[in-house]
Protein backbone atom coordinates (compact mmCIF):
# COMPACT_ATOMS: atom_id res chain seq x y z
CA UNK A 1 0.00 0.00 0.00
CA UNK A 2 2.68 1.96 -0.30
CA UNK A 3 0.85 4.87 -2.83
CA UNK A 4 -2.13 4.68 -0.91
CA UNK A 5 -2.59 6.65 2.27
CA UNK A 6 -1.42 5.50 5.37
CA UNK A 7 -2.70 6.51 8.57
CA UNK A 8 -1.20 5.33 11.87
CA UNK A 9 -3.77 4.58 14.95
CA UNK A 10 -1.74 4.97 18.46
CA UNK A 11 -3.35 3.65 21.75
CA UNK A 12 -1.98 4.19 24.87
CA UNK A 13 -2.38 0.54 26.80
CA UNK A 14 -4.01 0.78 30.07
CA UNK A 15 -3.24 4.45 29.78
CA UNK A 16 -4.75 5.94 33.13
CA UNK A 17 -3.13 2.89 35.41
CA UNK A 18 0.03 3.11 33.25
CA UNK A 19 1.03 6.29 34.01
CA UNK A 20 0.54 5.94 37.57
CA UNK A 21 2.61 3.11 37.75
CA UNK A 22 5.42 4.77 36.41
CA UNK A 23 4.91 7.89 38.60
CA UNK A 24 4.84 5.50 41.77
CA UNK A 25 7.54 2.33 41.50
CA UNK A 26 5.33 0.77 44.65
CA UNK A 27 2.53 0.31 42.35
CA UNK A 28 4.56 -1.52 39.27
CA UNK A 29 3.90 -5.38 38.28
CA UNK A 30 1.01 -4.80 41.09
CA UNK A 31 -2.98 -5.05 40.32
CA UNK A 32 -4.23 -1.43 40.17
CA UNK A 33 -7.67 0.10 39.25
CA UNK A 34 -8.10 4.21 38.94
CA UNK A 35 -10.85 5.40 39.97
CA UNK A 36 -13.04 8.94 40.78
CA UNK A 37 -13.74 10.46 43.52
CA UNK A 38 -13.71 7.59 45.89
CA UNK A 39 -11.24 4.49 46.24
CA UNK A 40 -14.44 2.29 47.18
CA UNK A 41 -17.30 3.78 45.38
CA UNK A 42 -18.18 3.99 41.60
CA UNK A 43 -16.37 2.13 38.86
CA UNK A 44 -12.91 1.49 37.60
CA UNK A 45 -11.65 3.98 35.01
CA UNK A 46 -8.82 1.73 34.06
CA UNK A 47 -7.39 -1.38 35.02
CA UNK A 48 -3.51 -2.34 34.95
CA UNK A 49 -2.13 -5.26 33.28
CA UNK A 50 -2.31 -6.97 36.26
CA UNK A 51 -5.23 -6.68 37.25
CA UNK A 52 -6.99 -7.47 33.72
CA UNK A 53 -5.20 -10.64 33.73
CA UNK A 54 -7.18 -10.94 37.24
CA UNK A 55 -10.76 -10.39 35.24
CA UNK A 56 -11.00 -6.58 36.11
CA UNK A 57 -12.75 -4.87 33.41
CA UNK A 58 -12.68 -0.51 32.87
CA UNK A 59 -16.51 0.53 33.97
CA UNK A 60 -16.54 -2.69 36.54
CA UNK A 61 -18.04 -1.51 39.90
CA UNK A 62 -15.45 -0.97 42.63
CA UNK A 63 -16.27 -3.84 44.72
CA UNK A 64 -17.21 -6.32 42.26
CA UNK A 65 -13.48 -5.88 41.07
CA UNK A 66 -12.34 -6.56 44.21
CA UNK A 67 -14.18 -9.43 44.73
CA UNK A 68 -12.74 -10.98 41.75
CA UNK A 69 -9.40 -9.32 42.88
CA UNK A 70 -9.25 -9.07 46.71
CA UNK A 71 -5.27 -7.94 46.35
CA UNK A 72 -6.28 -4.75 43.76
CA UNK A 73 -5.25 -1.45 44.78
CA UNK A 74 -7.63 0.84 43.64
CA UNK A 75 -6.01 4.46 43.26
CA UNK A 76 -7.52 8.38 42.19
CA UNK A 77 -6.87 9.65 39.25
CA UNK A 78 -4.80 12.15 38.47
CA UNK A 79 -5.31 14.29 35.08
CA UNK A 80 -2.88 16.54 35.56
CA UNK A 81 -0.62 13.91 34.95
CA UNK A 82 -2.63 12.12 32.13
CA UNK A 83 -3.26 15.71 30.31
CA UNK A 84 0.61 15.79 30.09
CA UNK A 85 1.56 13.11 28.66
CA UNK A 86 -1.77 13.42 26.16
CA UNK A 87 -0.32 16.93 24.92
CA UNK A 88 3.77 16.24 25.46
CA UNK A 89 2.55 13.06 22.83
CA UNK A 90 0.83 14.80 20.21
CA UNK A 91 4.06 16.67 20.08
CA UNK A 92 6.08 13.56 19.53
CA UNK A 93 3.95 12.57 17.04
CA UNK A 94 3.85 15.74 15.02
CA UNK A 95 7.58 15.03 14.26
CA UNK A 96 6.55 12.69 11.91
CA UNK A 97 3.28 14.67 10.57
CA UNK A 98 1.58 17.87 10.50
CA UNK A 99 -1.46 15.73 10.24
CA UNK A 100 -1.85 14.69 13.94
CA UNK A 101 -5.50 13.86 15.30
CA UNK A 102 -6.51 13.67 18.73
CA UNK A 103 -9.08 10.81 19.39
CA UNK A 104 -9.08 10.76 23.03
CA UNK A 105 -6.85 11.33 25.63
CA UNK A 106 -5.21 8.59 25.02
CA UNK A 107 -5.07 7.49 21.28
CA UNK A 108 -4.52 9.47 18.38
CA UNK A 109 -4.36 8.91 14.06
CA UNK A 110 -1.13 10.13 12.19
CA UNK A 111 -1.35 10.72 8.38
CA UNK A 112 1.82 9.38 7.28
CA UNK A 113 1.19 9.58 3.81
CA UNK A 114 3.13 12.45 2.73
CA UNK A 115 6.13 11.95 4.93
CA UNK A 116 6.86 7.55 5.16
CA UNK A 117 8.41 8.31 2.15
CA UNK A 118 11.00 11.04 3.67
CA UNK A 119 11.23 9.20 7.34
CA UNK A 120 11.88 5.55 5.74
CA UNK A 121 9.84 2.71 6.23
CA UNK A 122 6.72 1.99 8.21
CA UNK A 123 8.04 -0.05 9.94
CA UNK A 124 10.89 2.06 11.40
CA UNK A 125 8.70 5.28 11.88
CA UNK A 126 6.27 2.72 14.01
CA UNK A 127 9.85 2.32 15.99
CA UNK A 128 10.61 5.40 16.14
CA UNK A 129 7.49 6.85 17.92
CA UNK A 130 7.26 3.68 20.30
CA UNK A 131 11.38 4.96 20.83
CA UNK A 132 10.12 8.52 21.58
CA UNK A 133 7.61 7.21 23.64
CA UNK A 134 9.81 4.96 25.81
CA UNK A 135 12.33 8.08 25.91
CA UNK A 136 9.62 10.72 26.75
CA UNK A 137 7.75 8.80 29.70
CA UNK A 138 9.59 5.34 30.63
CA UNK A 139 9.09 1.85 30.48
CA UNK A 140 5.75 1.44 32.14
CA UNK A 141 4.03 3.75 29.36
CA UNK A 142 3.70 2.10 26.32
CA UNK A 143 1.54 2.27 22.87
CA UNK A 144 0.21 -0.32 20.75
CA UNK A 145 -0.12 1.17 16.97
CA UNK A 146 -2.56 0.01 13.89
CA UNK A 147 -1.60 0.75 10.73
CA UNK A 148 -4.08 0.79 7.69
CA UNK A 149 -5.28 2.57 4.49
CA UNK A 150 -7.54 4.64 6.44
CA UNK A 151 -8.80 5.51 9.94
CA UNK A 152 -11.45 3.11 10.29
CA UNK A 153 -8.71 -0.06 10.01
CA UNK A 154 -6.04 1.57 11.48
CA UNK A 155 -8.23 1.85 14.71
CA UNK A 156 -9.43 -1.36 14.06
CA UNK A 157 -5.78 -3.45 14.14
CA UNK A 158 -4.01 -1.17 16.82
CA UNK A 159 -5.99 -3.39 19.24
CA UNK A 160 -5.09 -6.62 17.64
CA UNK A 161 -1.23 -7.19 19.39
CA UNK A 162 -2.00 -5.30 22.84
CA UNK A 163 -0.04 -4.77 24.79
CA UNK A 164 2.89 -3.09 23.02
CA UNK A 165 1.17 -4.16 20.02
CA UNK A 166 2.07 -3.51 16.14
CA UNK A 167 -0.03 -4.75 13.52
CA UNK A 168 -0.24 -3.32 9.70
CA UNK A 169 -3.23 -4.03 7.32
CA UNK A 170 -1.88 -4.53 3.87
CA UNK A 171 -3.17 -5.54 0.44
CA UNK A 172 -2.25 -9.31 1.41
CA UNK A 173 -3.88 -9.43 4.71
CA UNK A 174 -6.95 -6.82 4.19
CA UNK A 175 -9.60 -9.39 3.24
CA UNK A 176 -8.21 -11.98 5.98
CA UNK A 177 -8.92 -9.15 8.46
CA UNK A 178 -12.07 -8.08 7.35
CA UNK A 179 -13.32 -11.95 7.36
CA UNK A 180 -12.09 -12.48 10.80
CA UNK A 181 -13.41 -9.10 12.40
CA UNK A 182 -16.68 -8.73 14.21
CA UNK A 183 -18.99 -5.92 13.29
CA UNK A 184 -18.93 -4.59 17.11
CA UNK A 185 -15.04 -4.12 16.58
CA UNK A 186 -15.54 -1.44 14.00
CA UNK A 187 -15.30 1.97 15.80
CA UNK A 188 -19.27 3.59 15.69
CA UNK A 189 -20.60 0.02 15.56
CA UNK A 190 -22.22 -0.11 19.03
CA UNK A 191 -25.18 -2.39 20.81
CA UNK A 192 -27.76 -0.25 18.94
CA UNK A 193 -26.49 -0.04 15.22
CA UNK A 194 -25.06 -3.60 15.78
CA UNK A 195 -28.67 -4.59 16.31
CA UNK A 196 -30.21 -2.67 13.47
CA UNK A 197 -27.64 -4.28 11.28
CA UNK A 198 -29.13 -7.23 12.21
CA UNK A 199 -32.47 -6.46 11.86
CA UNK A 200 -31.81 -6.15 8.07
CA UNK A 201 -29.52 -9.41 8.08
CA UNK A 202 -26.24 -8.00 7.91
CA UNK A 203 -24.07 -10.26 10.88
CA UNK A 204 -20.73 -10.13 9.87
CA UNK A 205 -18.45 -8.27 7.45
CA UNK A 206 -19.56 -10.40 4.36
CA UNK A 207 -22.81 -9.63 5.25
CA UNK A 208 -21.97 -5.62 5.05
CA UNK A 209 -20.42 -5.90 2.01
CA UNK A 210 -22.77 -7.70 -0.42
CA UNK A 211 -25.91 -5.81 0.98
CA UNK A 212 -27.40 -3.09 -1.23
CA UNK A 213 -26.47 0.33 -0.25
CA UNK A 214 -29.66 1.44 -1.04
CA UNK A 215 -30.68 -1.01 2.06
CA UNK A 216 -28.43 0.59 4.30
CA UNK A 217 -29.37 3.94 3.32
CA UNK A 218 -33.07 3.32 4.01
CA UNK A 219 -32.35 2.12 7.43
CA UNK A 220 -29.59 4.53 8.41
CA UNK A 221 -30.00 7.57 6.26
Amino acid sequence: MTDKKTILHIDFDSFFASVEQQANPNLRGKPIGVTGSSLSKGIICAASREAKKAGVKTAMPIFKAKQICPNLITVKGDFTKYLYIHEKSLEIFSKYSDLVEPFSIDEAFVDITDTKHILGTIEKIVQNIKYDVLENFGGYITCSIGVGPNKLMAKLVSDYNKPNGIFEVTEENINTVLKEAKLQDFCGIGVQIHRRLNEIGVFNVTDLQNIHMETLYNEFG
